[in-house]
């Protein structure tokens, strides 16, 4: 083994020791070692000298005061130095060092250890507190838990992972434990959460009116994924041409879809209303019919079906003509 060498002196001594161990002492579960060497004749020196012969070999000092067969801390480099001469008077300070070293890993709290389970989604799964503890520092303050994922399987189907608790201590000791982890495929649907309002327009707005409402649907509606996944949110509306003249009442189907193609739908309702009355054009017709003749009641007829030949116009919608009865005509 190498050892340090000191002399007390600038010229060569001509003394040489050698140290034959051990260099390393390992700590036990209170994280100390005794100190303990064989020092019957650990370390051997000789005088190179001739004619030189040791004629003594001491313990000069070990330092930070500890003694042979005293316990030390992990973490800990011991020197020990003797003083060794020979009978020419040459004095040689010979110096070697003892590593204590810690090599027990930490040890995990049960019961902070998450057991195997079965989740939808791994991003509303967070680690476990899990705890501690090492020969060395038994509170576990210094304990360092790091926590590694394997890759997630696909969202949408589904699958198994790992997630791995690593307990790192002081020294570098390391201790695993894996948590098996099943992930359910997403059947989930999306969820509304705040849903789409009714609204109204007279016709004469359209489709201004409707344009804007629609707007206001997708600025209000608020949808929510518990598998965490995307969502799109789609309308089965009209375009601006299909609501040129159009009034009545309108159904507007929402679909909110994730990215597992999971989607609801809801409804809502669009009503356009119409305030103005037609406006008559042109009026019916005079009809003037000889009774006498054959073909009267056919020309009545034609002339009620087209309703005297009258013509009117509406701002929307369709218009519908109606015969009035008066009393006594």
């Amino acid at each position: 083994l190498m050892a340090e060498i000191a002399s007390e002196n600038l010229f060569a001594t001509g003394i040489v020791c050698e140290y034959a161990g051990p260099d390393t002492i390992y700590v036990d579960s209170t994280c100390t070692g005794i100190l303990f060497w064989d020092d019957a004749n650990n370390p051997s020196c000789e005088s190179t000298n001739p004619g030189g012969v040791i004629i003594r070999r001491d313990l000069h000092s070990i330092s930070d005061g500890f003694e042979i067969g005293d316990p030390v801390p992990a973490g800990t480099e011991v020197v020990i130095t003797y003083r060794v001469s020979d009978n020419m008077g040459n004095v040689e300070f010979f110096s070697f060092s003892i590593q204590f070293i810690d090599t027990i890993p930490p040890v995990f709290d049960p019961s902070t250890l998450p057991a195997d389970t079965t989740i939808v989604n791994p991003h509303d799964y967070p680690p476990a507190e899990v705890v501690a503890w090492d020969n060395c520092d038994t509170a576990g303050a210094n304990i360092e838990i790091t926590v590694i994922d394997s890759p997630f399987p696909d969202g949408c189907e589904g699958g198994e992972w790992t997630r791995t608790y690593i307990a790192t201590d002081f020294f570098g000791n390391q201790s695993s434990y894996v948590q098996n982890i099943t992930q359910l495929p997403d059947t989930t649907s999306p969820v509304f959460i705040v849903p789409p309002f009714a609204g109204a327009s007279a016709c004469d707005d359209l489709p201004e009116s409707f344009n804007s409402w629609l707007q206001a649907q997708y600025d209000t509606i608020v949808v929510e994924n518990p598998s965490g996944v995307f969502v799109a949110l789609f309308d089965n509306a009209p375009t601006a041409e299909d609501l040129i003249g159009f009034c009545g009442l309108l159904e507007i189907e929402f679909t909110a879809v994730d990215s597992c193609g999971n989607q609801t739908v809801i409804f809502t309702t669009f009503e356009v209303f119409d305030t103005i009355a037609p406006v008559i054009i042109s009026e019916p017709e005079d009809l003037f019919l000889d009774c006498s003749g054959d073909g009267a009641m056919g020309e009545l007829m034609v002339w009620l079906e087209n309703f005297g030949f009258a013509e009117a116009e509406d701002n929307c919608g369709s218009i519908a003509w109606d015969f009035v009865n008066y009393p006594g005509q």
